[in-house]
C-alpha cells in the first residue's frame, strides 16, 4: 500500500456519524483514491457509484486481508475496509451497519480509543438501531429467507422471526479465501432480559429502563470473529512463543466454533453459526509473566470487547455484582453494564488478580462468590439492581492469578487452568518486537521513523531480562526509556543538521 497517499482521516471515516447523498459519494471517491493493489483498486472504482453491495464487498475483502498483513499495514487495511463498510451502511446495507456498530463497540473498549468513549458507544448504538430497524421494517418473505427460526447453540429453542437478508449470500463478491472470515464477522442476536426489569413503573425502575434500554425490547448482537484454522498458533509463535500451551487450547475452541458455523448462512440481524464465546480460562503465572496483556490479546483475537475488573485487595464483590436500588450508586452487574456500553451480549470480562480477592462468606459479599454464581447460573443470573434474571451464557470470563490454590475449589472447578511459563532469554527478540509494534500502533507513527535496536541494545536487554528473573514489566519499561532517549538524540541530530522538523 502507498502509505504516503493515505490521508490521516480517510481510514477513519467509519468513526464519523451517519451521512447521506453527496457526502457519501465524495467519501467513496476519496477512498477509491487510495492505492492498495490492482484487484482492490478495480473493485473500489466500481463501488464509487455502485450500490451498497459493491461497497460492502470491498470493505469485507479489505478487513479480511488485514489478518495476513504486517501490524502497520494491517491497521491501514482494516481502517480502509471499515470505511468502505461505513459507505455501504450509509447506503442502507444492514449487515454493514451491524459490523460498523460492532467495530465501534470494540473501539470504545480499546486502551487508547481514537474518539471519546461516550461518542463511540452512542454511534455504535445508532448503527445497531439502524440495522435492526432496516431489517424488521421489511415485510416478511416466504421461503428460505423469511419465516420462523429456532436459535442454535446457547439459548437454543427460542423461536424468532427472521427478517429477509439483503443478499442471498452475504459473502458474495469476496475472494474465496475471505468468505469464511466474512461469514464469521456476522453477529448473532441474543435476548438477555426476557422478562424485562422488575418494578418498571417505579421512579427507579423507569430510570433504569432508560439507562439499560439497549438490553430491552429484543435481541442484542453477539459480536466477535472466529480465528481461521492455524491463525492462533501463528499469532502465539510470533508474539507469545513461551505460552504455546494456551495457543493450543484456544485454537481447539476456535476450531469447534468454526465447525459449528460451517454450512450456515449469516443473517444480518440474528447472525449465523456459533456464538463467539470462550469457556472460562484461568491464566496462572508468576508476576510479570504477561498474563493480563495475554488476556487482552485473546479478546482482540476473537474480536470481543473487553472489560478489566481489578479484584486484588477487594473486601467485597469488587464491582462485579450489582449495586442494589435505593442507593445513589445503583447499577447493574458488571457484565450487564458491559453489554449496555458495548451493545453486545458477549463481552469479555477479565478478572485480574482474582486470587487476591476476598473469599466467600464476608458480610459485604466477595468477587469469588459473585463469579461463581455468574458461571453456575449463567442463563438466569439474578441481578439485584434490575430485579430480574439476565442471561450471561454468552459472556466470556478470563481469570488472572499468581496462585490458583488461593481460589475457592468450587470456583477453580469452573475454570480451565492454563499455566503461563516464564519467558526465557531466547524470547527477548520476540518480546521486543511485540513491544515495538504496540508502541508504533499506539503512537501512530511509521516504522521507518522509529528508533532502531542495535546488537549492543539487544545484549543489554538480555542481561537485564536475566537479572530481573524474566520480568516482562521490567523489560517493557527499559525499552520505552531506551526509545525515548534515542528519539531525543535523533531530534537533536536533525536540528544540528539544519533540517526543519514537521
Amino acid at each position: 500500500m502507498d502509505a504516503e497517499r493515505l490521508s490521516p482521516r480517510v481510514d477513519e471515516m467509519w468513526l464519523e456519524p451517519h451521512a447521506a447523498g453527496e457526502g457519501v459519494r465524495n467519501a467513496a471517491a476519496a477512498l477509491a483514491g487510495v492505492s492498495v493493489d490492482t484487484l482492490f483498486n478495480r473493485m473500489a472504482s466500481s463501488a464509487v457509484a455502485g450500490g451498497p453491495d459493491a461497497a460492502y464487498a470491498v470493505g469485507m475483502a479489505l478487513v479480511a486481508s488485514a489478518l495476513d498483513a504486517s501490524p502497520v499495514e494491517g491497521t491501514m487495511h482494516r481502517g480502509l475496509g471499515l470505511s468502505w463498510l461505513w459507505i455501504a451502511a450509509c447506503r442502507g446495507h444492514v449487515a454493514a451497519a451491524m459490523e460498523i456498530g460492532r467495530s465501534l463497540s470494540a473501539e470504545s473498549a480499546a486502551e487508547f480509543p481514537r474518539r471519546p468513549q461516550a461518542d463511540l458507544s452512542s454511534l455504535a448504538q445508532h448503527w445497531f438501531n439502524v440495522a435492526t430497524a432496516a431489517g424488521t421494517d421489511r415485510p416478511a418473505a416466504a421461503g428460505p429467507i423469511g419465516g420462523l427460526r429456532t436459535g442454535r447453540g446457547r439459548g437454543a429453542g427460542i423461536p424468532r422471526v427472521v427478517p429477509p437478508q439483503p443478499l442471498a449470500d452475504p459473502a458474495r463478491g469476496l475472494p474465496r479465501e475471505s468468505r469464511r472470515s466474512a461469514s464469521a464477522a456476522f453477529p448473532r442476536g441474543k435476548v438477555v432480559l426476557r422478562q424485562g426489569i422488575g418494578d418498571p413503573a417505579s421512579t427507579e425502575g423507569t430510570a433504569l429502563a432508560k439507562r439499560y434500554a439497549a438490553l430491552l425490547g429484543g435481541p442484542i448482537p453477539c459480536v466477535g470473529r472466529v480465528p481461521k484454522p492455524g491463525e492462533i498458533m501463528a499469532f502465539f509463535e510470533r508474539k507469545w512463543p513461551w505460552a504455546m500451551c494456551v495457543a493450543e487450547h484456544l485454537q481447539s475452541q476456535a476450531d469447534l466454533l468454526t465447525l459449528a458455523g460451517l454450512g450456515h448462512s449469516a443473517d444480518p440481524i440474528y447472525g449465523g453459526g456459533a456464538t463467539v464465546t470462550i469457556e472460562p480460562i484461568l491464566l496462572v503465572g508468576e508476576p510479570g509473566s504477561g498474563k493480563t496483556r495475554l488476556a487482552k490479546a485473546i479478546g482482540d483475537l476473537f474480536g470481543l470487547p473487553r472489560v478489566l475488573v481489578p479484584c486484588g485487595g477487594s473486601s467485597d464483590h469488587g464491582g462485579l455484582a450489582a449495586f442494589s436500588r435505593g442507593w445513589s450508586t445503583a447499577r447493574a452487574c458488571a457484565p450487564a453494564q458491559a453489554m449496555a456500553e458495548h451493545g453486545c451480549a458477549n463481552p469479555l470480562m477479565i478478572l485480574d488478580e482474582i486470587d487476591k480477592a476476598s473469599r466467600p462468606g464476608g458480610q459485604n459479599g466477595s468477587v469469588m462468590g459473585t463469579a461463581l454464581s455468574m458461571m453456575e447460573e449463567a442463563q438466569e443470573y439474578h441481578d439485584s439492581c434490575l430485579m430480574a434474571p439476565i442471561d450471561l451464557s454468552a459472556v466470556t470470563f478470563i481469570g488472572i492469578a499468581n496462585d490458583e490454590k488461593l481460589l475457592e475449589s468450587a470456583l477453580l472447578d469452573r475454570f480451565d487452568v492454563q499455566r503461563i511459563p516464564r519467558p526465557k532469554s531466547e524470547h527477548v527478540p520476540v518480546i521486543l518486537e511485540a513491544i515495538r509494534d504496540d508502541v508504533i500502533e499506539r503512537l501512530g507513527i511509521h516504522p521507518s521513523a522509529f528508533p532502531k535496536t542495535t546488537r549492543e541494545d539487544l545484549k543489554r536487554f538480555r542481561d537485564l531480562f536475566d537479572g530481573s528473573s524474566g520480568s516482562l514489566r521490567v523489560l517493557r519499561k527499559a525499552y520505552r526509556r531506551m526509545i525515548g532517549v534515542k528519539a531525543g538524540l535523533q531530534l537533536r541530530d536533525d536540528m544540528d543538521g539544519g533540517r526543519q522538523l514537521n
